[in-house]
């Protein structure tokens, strides 16, 4: 059976899923960091 996406290819059934579950640990990994990343963006931008 192929498995689709009208956006993003997935190449399992919980694929989707993964990359939630991956997105919210990035989020996570920001909490607590907002000086941190705004400096940043600062010298960047």
């Amino acid at each position: 059976m192929k498995l689709s996406h009208n956006y993003y290819k997935i190449n399992y059934q919980e694929h989707h899923l993964d990359r939630v579950k991956n997105q919210f640990k990035l989020v996570k990994s920001f909490e607590g960091k907002h000086d941190e990343i705004q400096q940043i963006m600062e010298i960047c931008f």
